[in-house]
């Protein structure tokens, strides 16, 4: 007897050769505290960690065992601490007692208040008590009232700090539950099951009827003596998990999870692999550590009404490691595929210590990352990390210096209408056949392009697919007679510069969508003006999106070389990017301040990658020094510059971009 209960409860058990009794356990769980009191009696404490539900309890001596006839039930407990606890005294109304260690009860005099909230509740109520510890005995412990969770005639919650004998709610409810004589250090348990219903606040009032009164422990004498609800539930099906954080981790990662009905978890695994530790924090909240040996898959929690999974993984992290990437080089936008083990929960790529924006972790043994802008130009590792550890290539990664050029013009010719111009058209085309005839052109102009050439690729985006993308060939860049440079405007089929010689390089069946990728690596020779001409050996005519459709389908010419100039300025000063739009022309704004003393701020835009120089002149036209000599990409850029050592008086600071110059004057006043 009892015939159930929750860990912690006490069981008497009856019965005959108790003498030697060196097991008790219940629902298969040893208990590790029980009392031979005779050979016909024995007092066990339930314990923590039996199996939720109903089961034997059986008696262990060196002769043998004896299993229960009936079965005892093992409850679900769940214990909570008051929100608020205090005492009104009637000799002094309107104090408060808040910060008492004591609750009071004696008739007139004291009344006493404890206020709790219950959350996570789960199952079928069995039972519910309040638990007082008795700091002063008396002849009449009490008894407990459910009451008002509002103060008197109010519908503002009371607080321990602002409750008193005037602004106490009433205990005028039916007793739940009362107790006879009470004894210092004793725990007095009141029965009131019948005032919880489910999750919820709860307040009580205990009251007595004898003039010697009775003290209990608030919960502000310490955790150790403070009043208890204690509510035991049966547990009303399998676990059901919401959430776990975090998604992924190594082994001994502690992992926070969320659910329902978990109470009396038996198990936790991480796929299939049992958690040697975990700590059941309430019905809806448990912890649990990564076990060894455990791998990628679902979590799992058990109990005795069934077991529960959540569709997401887990990632069981380990240090990932690289075997070999592929290619070895390249600019910022180009894609690297890497090989290796571990890729799994993947958190960052980096090259040459700048992270990757992007990146596709493809399988365990494979990823795909974009080479970052602002990575450092030259060679370097490819790191990759995860939440157990980074792994860092064998060989070096080289970052080029990528150059990215519109065309000038753009343009196709049609055989079959000959002096017509289709220099506004939102296509190039390509197509052979005896009644027509398409091929097309296009001018880049090249300016800036520093280090050795690697790689130069024409991009052109497809409208129109056919199974021959075409045949990409370096041309003249004059009109057919080399009267004069060509335009897209003036262009026809017939003065268009001549299609021969041998391919730069050819594609063959395209998408429409798609990015076609042309090797003219071998046209390349520095700055300049190139031209290319485009044709096919296909009745199927291909379309290309030109210029004139717009900048996100526009032709490109990508240069990439495998060294430049010092991220730092050859020249006196450093300018640095600035977050602005990218502007469609170049840029040189007016220093600022003007006039100055002794430094000032010198602001530049360029509406593509460019090689920059800016000189300062006397108002003579004489050089006086270098600002800026560098390669920098699109955008706005700022430069300070110091002129301790010059004297006072005009000059004029110039910057070159390729073929552009732009001139300021500035004053320095000293």
């Amino acid at each position: 007897t009892p015939n159930e209960g929750a860990p912690g409860d006490e069981v008497t058990l009856t019965g005959s050769h108790f003498t030697g009794t060196t097991t008790v356990s219940f629902n298969g769980k040893a208990a590790t505290t029980f009392y031979f009191d005779s050979d016909t009696q024995i007092r066990a404490i339930v314990p923590s960690g039996g199996t939720i539900g109903p089961g034997k309890i059986v008696v262990t001596n060196s002769a043998g065992s004896a299993i229960s006839a009936n079965d005892f039930r093992i409850n679900l407990l769940f214990t909570f601490t008051p929100l608020h606890d205090t005492y009104g005294n009637s000799d002094n109304p309107t104090s408060t007692s808040g910060t008492s260690s004591t609750l009071r009860a004696k008739p007139g005099i004291y009344n006493s208040y404890l206020k709790f909230e219950v959350t996570g509740f789960g199952g079928t109520l069995q039972n519910a008590k309040l638990r007082l510890h008795v700091s002063d005995d008396s002849p009449d412990g009490g008894s407990i009232h459910l009451v008002s969770n509002n103060y008197k005639s109010s519908t503002i919650p009371w607080v321990e700090k602002d409750l008193n004998w005037n602004n106490a709610p009433d205990i005028d409810s039916p007793a739940l539950s009362s107790t006879g004589a009470v004894s210092i250090g004793q725990w007095v348990e009141f029965d009131v099951t019948s005032a919880i219903v489910g999750n919820g606040v709860y307040s009580f009032g205990l009251k007595n009827n004898n003039s010697d009164k009775v003290y209990y422990r608030s919960k502000e004498y310490g955790a150790a003596t403070s009043p208890q609800l204690l509510i035991q539930s049966l547990s009303t099906g399998a676990p059901s998990i919401t959430s776990f954080t975090p998604s992924d981790g190594m082994v001994d990662t502690e992992v926070t999870i969320i659910g329902n009905n978990f109470l009396g978890t038996t198990a936790v695994t991480f796929n299939g692999v049992p958690a040697t530790v975990f700590t059941v924090e309430s019905n809806t909240t448990l912890r649990a550590s990564v076990p060894a040996g455990a791998t990628t898959g679902k979590i799992t929690i058990t109990n005795a009404s069934g077991n529960g999974s959540y569709a997401q993984d887990f990632v069981v992290t380990t240090p990932p490691v690289i075997t070999s990437f592929t290619p070895n080089e390249g600019a910022p936008g180009d894609e690297v595929t890497l090989t290796g083990s571990h890729f799994t929960g993947t958190t960052t790529v980096s090259f040459n210590g700048k992270t990757a924006t992007t990146f596709f972790v493809d399988s365990d043994t494979q990823i795909r990352a974009i080479v970052p802008s602002g990575a450092t130009v030259g060679t370097g590792k490819i790191v990759v990390t995860n939440s157990a550890g980074s792994a860092t290539s064998t060989n070096d990664f080289t970052v080029n210096l990528l150059f990215t050029f519109a065309p000038q013009h753009d343009v196709y010719v049609n055989s079959s209408t000959p002096i017509t111009n289709y220099g506004t058209s939102g296509t190039l085309r390509v197509k052979v056949s005896a009644s027509e005839t398409f091929c097309s052109y296009l001018k880049f102009e090249v300016t800036g392009v520093s280090g050795t050439l690697m790689s130069a690729t024409l991009r052109l985006y497809v409208s129109d697919a056919g199974p021959d993308g075409g045949s990409v060939y370096l041309v003249s860049n004059d009109y057919l007679d080399g009267s004069a440079p060509w335009t897209e405007s003036g262009l026809l089929w017939d003065n268009a510069p001549t299609i021969a010689g041998t391919a730069l390089s050819s594609v063959g069946q395209g998408s429409i969508g798609q990015w076609v990728e042309f090797d003219v690596t071998s046209a390349i020779s520095g700055d300049g003006i190139y031209s290319f001409g485009l044709k096919n050996n296909n009745s199927d005519r291909v379309y290309y999106r030109s210029k004139d459709d717009g900048a996100s389908t526009a032709p490109q010419l990508l240069i990439q070389t495998s060294t430049g100039p010092s991220a730092l300025s050859k020249g006196d000063a450093a300018a640095e990017t600035i977050t602005a739009p990218i502007p469609t022309e170049f840029v040189l704004d007016q220093n600022y301040p003007n006039p100055f003393n002794p430094s000032t701020q010198i602001r530049f835009g360029l509406p593509r990658e460019s090689h920059v120089t800016i000189k300062l002149y006397t108002i003579n036209g004489a050089e006086v020094k270098t600002l800026v000599d560098n390669h920098y990409p699109a955008g706005m850029h700022a430069l300070t510059f110091e002129a301790k050592n010059l004297p006072s008086g005009k000059y004029f600071y110039v910057m070159q971009a390729g073929a552009v110059r732009k001139v300021r004057q500035l004053m320095l006043l000293k």
